[in-house]
């Protein structure tokens, strides 16, 4: 009889110790966890051409330069705010809900967002070519700002998963290579070119 109570008492005993262990494991686990440093990388999807150049980028010059770098009709227009009377603004209230259906525009103040382009008006280049779209902002610390947030950039969920995020000191572009044919190594080449050769058109020298 001694014997029965004390398997019996073990058993309990072992029961309690077992429900105390999985009880207190998973706290001691997240507690360690909370110690350790965190060093992921919140910018590691995106690729950086440079973090500072261009400096002054003239945005027809970057904008003429996508077809001419890839050598594709990417129809992808320029939208731009200007402080010059002579160049309208096309960047308008407008034309932001327009593309706020396909796409995430930067608050424009917030961001000093002074120019966009995109192919994503023309389902014939986007079904060739996949999805591009470029934020130029005016300042670096906006840009790096919006990245950091990281925000979901194309309504379509094809899209979105597909994403390539490029940064060229304050000008982002964003490829999804969701087209007939993977344009990823052109878009590389163009950001390159904008790089080194922003303000005027032309053979960009190595």
């Amino acid at each position: 009889m001694r014997d029965v109570w004390r398997d019996t008492r073990i058993f309990a005993g072992g029961l309690v110790l077992g429900v105390v262990l999985a009880l207190l494991v998973p706290v001691a686990i997240r507690a360690i966890s909370g110690l350790a440093p965190d060093t992921g990388d919140e910018l590691d999807y995106v690729t950086v051409v440079s973090d500072v150049d261009p400096l002054t980028p003239r945005l027809s010059v970057v904008a003429a330069r996508l077809d001419s770098s890839t050598g594709l009709a990417w129809q992808a227009p320029l939208l731009s705010r200007s402080s010059i009377p002579s160049q309208p603004t096309t960047l308008t209230p407008e034309r932001i809900a327009e593309l706020s259906a396909v796409v995430t525009v930067p608050d424009v103040e917030r961001y000093s967002v002074d120019g966009v382009m995109t192919n994503l008006a023309s389902d014939e280049s986007v079904r060739v070519h996949g999805a591009f779209y470029l934020v130029s902002v005016n300042r670096l610390d906006p840009a790096q700002d919006w990245l950091l947030e990281n925000n979901r950039i194309f309504v379509d969920d094809a899209q979105e998963r597909a994403r390539r995020t490029f940064r060229a000191g304050s000008l982002i572009v964003y490829y999804a290579p969701t087209g007939e044919a993977d344009e990823t190594d052109a878009i590389r080449r163009y950001v390159n070119e904008v790089v080194r050769c922003p303000r005027a058109l032309g053979p960009c020298p190595g």
